[in-house]
């Protein structure tokens, strides 16, 4: 902004250069056109190619409508104040001038010190919500993602059969280790442990024959003689 405030100073013209280039070459194309005097400000202008406008210089407006969208003078509006001996500066929009384009960038953006010097106030400062811990034993080591654990592809078979097509490289799905929890090993559980089946096929027998050996000795009743009557 402050350098556009200086280029403003350098302009020969009321309005921006870019307009003014523009306005000079509608000067050229004003000398094809006749305006006739019709009311006070009001023209008449004929191209000597063809084409009548209607030029109000009091409203600023044109019948073929390129001053009015744009706000810059036409060939035939400018040939209209040629023949009053006016400047055509004067009838450019007030955007394209000079005092609009210094008040767009006269205010300042105000400089702002490094955080280390900006003063404390107002509310603390937020702070990290409370720990609250979970149910549960925590977790000592992090679960990797598929991408970070890799499985080779086996070994092929030897002798080689035809059309053997290797398998591809595969990422791992599961990354927990278990311990059965029976013989302490690793690699299976105590579902399928075979210390802890026979431990259990060996209760079982052991509990069965605690029974049969139980209803042997079991006196299962007395019967009472009876007399015929």
């Amino acid at each position: 902004m402050a350098s556009r405030r200086s280029a403003c100073q350098n302009w020969r013209y009321s309005v921006r250069p870019r307009i003014f280039k523009i306005i000079e070459k509608n000067k050229l194309g004003s000398s094809q056109c006749i305006p006739r005097l019709v009311g006070e400000k009001l023209y008449q202008v004929s191209h000597i190619y063809g084409g009548e406008f209607v030029i109000d210089l009091r409203a600023k407006t044109c019948s073929c409508r390129s001053w009015n969208l744009c706000g810059i003078l036409c060939p035939s509006a400018i040939s209209a104040i040629f023949q009053r001996c006016e400047n055509p500066i004067v009838y450019v929009d007030d955007c394209y001038k000079l005092e609009t384009y210094m008040k767009a960038y006269e205010s300042v953006i105000h400089l702002i010190p490094s955080m280390d010097q900006w003063s404390k106030c107002g509310p603390p400062p937020i702070k990290p919500p409370l720990y609250k811990q979970q149910p549960g034993r925590p977790k000592r080591v992090r679960t990797k993602e598929p991408c970070e654990v890799e499985i080779p592809a086996p070994i092929p078979p030897n002798p080689m059969p035809p059309n053997y097509i290797a398998p591809p490289t595969k990422l791992r799905r599961v990354f927990i280790e278990i311990r059965c929890r029976g013989c302490g090993q690793k690699g299976h559980n105590r579902a399928i442990c075979d210390r802890q089946n026979n431990e259990t096929q060996q209760v079982r027998a052991s509990s069965t024959q605690m029974e049969q050996g139980s209803s042997s000795n079991t006196v299962r009743g007395r019967g009472i003689s009876r007399g015929k009557a």
